[in-house]
C-alpha cells in the first residue's frame, strides 16, 4: 500500500534538491528568448562627416567602439571575477563558497544586467530592440560590482538560491536608481561611486539586516586564517591594479586622463596611509583586514 506521507516527503526532498538547478535552467531559457527577440548587435553605422571640420579629442567616441572600450572592459571584467572573488575569501569557513558563489552570481548578473539596462536605457520603441556592444558589457560589469559589494555583506548567511533572488531584485533596483539619477537629476558619476559603491553597500546592509535572525555582534564564523588572508590579499591586489580602469571606463578625452591619473595617485596614497594608520592603531602591528579593504578606499 502506498503511503501518502512518504510520497509527500519524497516530493519535498526532490523539490529542495533540484529546485536550484532547475531554476537556473528556467532563467537561462528566459534569457535566451529575450536576447533572441529584443537584443541586437550595436554595430557602428557608416557616418558621412565634413572633413573640413576638426575633430576634438574630447569628442565622445562612437557608441560600442571596440578599440576604445575593450581594454578597459577587460580590466573591469578581471576585477569582477578575480578581484572580488578572492577578496571575499577573508572568512576561513567560506573561502570556497566565496569564490564559487562569486563566479556564479557574477555570470548571472552580467546576463541579467544587459537585459535590464537595455530595456531601461537604450530601448528603441520603433525597432523594439536594444543594442548590445562593448560599452553595454562594461556597464553590465558596473552593475555586477554593485551586486558583489552587497554579496560581501551577506556572505555566510545565504545559499546560492537566495543569492540569485537577491541579484534579480538588486539589478532592477540599481539600474532604475541610476536611470533616475542620470536622466532626471542629471547626476553624472563617471567613477560609479554613487550608483555602484554606495548603492551596493546600503543594499547589502539592508539585506543583511533582513536576513539576520538574532542579535549577534561577533561570531566565531567571522574569523580568518593565514591562508584565507593571503587569498584575500590577492583579490585586493587585482582590484588595486585595475581600479583606474574602473573609474575611467566610460569617460573620454581629458576626463579619462584625469580619472586614470587621479585614481592611480590617490589609491597609492591610500595604501601608504592605511599602513601608517594601521601601525599606529595596532601599536606597531599592522592589521591585515585594514590592508585588505582600506587600501582600496
Amino acid at each position: 500500500m502506498v503511503d501518502i506521507d512518504d510520497i509527500k516527503e519524497y516530493a519535498k526532498g526532490a523539490l529542495k534538491q533540484y529546485m536550484f538547478p532547475v531554476g537556473l535552467i528556467v532563467f537561462q531559457c528566459i534569457f535566451i528568448i529575450l536576447y533572441g527577440v529584443h537584443a541586437d548587435y550595436g554595430l557602428r553605422k557608416v557616418e558621412v562627416t565634413n572633413q573640413t571640420e576638426g575633430v576634438s579629442h574630447n569628442t565622445p567616441p562612437p557608441v560600442g567602439d571596440v578599440e576604445f572600450y575593450y581594454s578597459f572592459f577587460q580590466d573591469v571584467h578581471v576585477m569582477m571575477f578575480i578581484g572580488f572573488g578572492f577578496l571575499m575569501t577573508f572568512l576561513r569557513r567560506y573561502s570556497f563558497s566565496s569564490v564559487s558563489f562569486n563566479f556564479l552570481i557574477a555570470a548571472f548578473v552580467v546576463e541579467w544586467a544587459i537585459l535590464v539596462h537595455g530595456y531601461i536605457f537604450t530601448w528603441n520603441s520603433i525597432t523594439r530592440t536594444f543594442p548590445v556592444n562593448v560599452k553595454t558589457l562594461l556597464q553590465a560589469d558596473f552593475v555586477c560590482a554593485s551586486v558583489l559589494i552587497s554579496f560581501g555583506a551577506v556572505l555566510g548567511k545565504t545559499n546560492p538560491a537566495q543569492l540569485v533572488v537577491l541579484a534579480l531584485i538588486e539589478v532592477v533596483i540599481q539600474v532604475w536608481n541610476e536611470y533616475i539619477g542620470i536622466e532626471i537629476f542629471c547626476v553624472y558619476d563617471a567613477g560609479e561611486s554613487i550608483y555602484v559603491h554606495v548603492f551596493g553597500a546600503y543594499f547589502g546592509l539592508a539585506a543583511s539586516y533582513a536576513l539576520q535572525r538574532r542579535q549577534t555582534v561577533e561570531s566565531e564564523k567571522e574569523s580568518s586564517s593565514y591562508a584565507s588572508d593571503i587569498f584575500s590579499m590577492i583579490g585586493t591586489l587585482f582590484l588595486f591594479c585595475f581600479w583606474p580602469s574602473f573609474n575611467a571606463g566610460i569617460a573620454y578625452g581629458d576626463g579619462r586622463l584625469r580619472a586614470i591619473v587621479n585614481t592611480y595617485v590617490s589609491i597609492s596614497a591610500s595604501v601608504i596611509l592605511t599602513f601608517t594608520i594601521s601601525a599606529l592603531v595596532g601599536r606597531g602591528k599592522k592589521e591585515i583586514i585594514h590592508i585588505q579593504n582600506a587600501t582600496l578606499a
